[in-house]
């Protein structure tokens, strides 16, 4: 996921494998794991190029690296989250304020786009 969140483009396989040389990943695990992330959702196709005579998928993540991450702290209190949210804009100098802020805004602005959808 990690691979395909920093690339911000879709990814065949093997440029996924040749992405992963810190991980050392095997092909075949690395096909195992990409079936594993479209079963749950994690990623998707999105379309297939011409490699030499063959025809390899394209993937993107589903979810935002950030919403993943937030998932993964189950936290379902507002007061919990705005004490979070203001702890850390406390510490943070005049540019991360400026930085957290324009970031809290986008997450508001997605997720009133998703309502729209919904």
């Amino acid at each position: 996921m990690k691979i395909l969140w920093d690339k911000k483009c879709p990814m065949a396989k093997y440029e996924i494998l040749e992405a992963s040389i810190n991980y050392k990943w095997k092909e075949n695990y690395l096909k195992k794991m990409i079936h594993i992330l479209i079963d749950k959702g994690a990623i998707k196709a999105v379309g297939k190029i011409q490699v030499v005579k063959n025809y390899a998928r394209l993937y993107v993540p589903t979810i935002l690296e950030d919403e993943y991450n937030i998932s993964q702290y189950p936290i379902h209190s507002v007061t919990v989250v705005a004490g979070l949210v203001g702890g850390i804009y406390a510490e943070a100098d005049e540019g991360e304020k400026e930085k957290l802020i324009m970031e809290l805004e986008k997450i508001v602005e997605n997720l009133k786009e998703r309502e729209k959808e919904d």
